[in-house]
């Protein structure tokens, strides 16, 4: 995983054929090349423990929902899914139900 630093050209100037650039760095808040992926899943589920895992394996980072436990997350994934079972991945946008790894797979690699 790479870290992004973000150079802001402010102002620059012509001097004797040579560029001179005023730049502001800073660091972003939220990493630029990671996608965004949610699991929602629940603690007993083996096929969510497994997906979990296989992101983490693939040095992966991720948010879980616990549904059994969050009620308005469980709600929002059977309105994005339109299924009530676990788990489901959101990989920036796209879902996918179930522990699919040539899905998931194939998601990634479209970042």
């Amino acid at each position: 995983m790479r870290n992004c630093r973000v150079f802001i050209k402010i102002a620059s100037c012509i001097y004797n054929n040579v560029e001179i650039v005023d730049l502001y760095d800073f660091e972003p808040k939220e990493r630029l090349d990671m996608p965004k992926i949610t699991v929602y899943s629940t603690p007993t589920c083996p096929y969510c423990i497994m997906v979990k895992q296989y992101l983490k394996d693939k040095k992966i980072e991720f948010t879980n929902y616990d549904v059994s436990e969050d009620e308005e997350k469980a709600m929002e994934m059977v309105k994005k899914s339109g299924q009530q079972g676990v788990p489901v991945i959101e990989i920036n946008g796209k879902i996918i139900v179930g522990f699919n790894r040539t899905a998931i797979d194939a998601e990634l690699a479209r970042l």
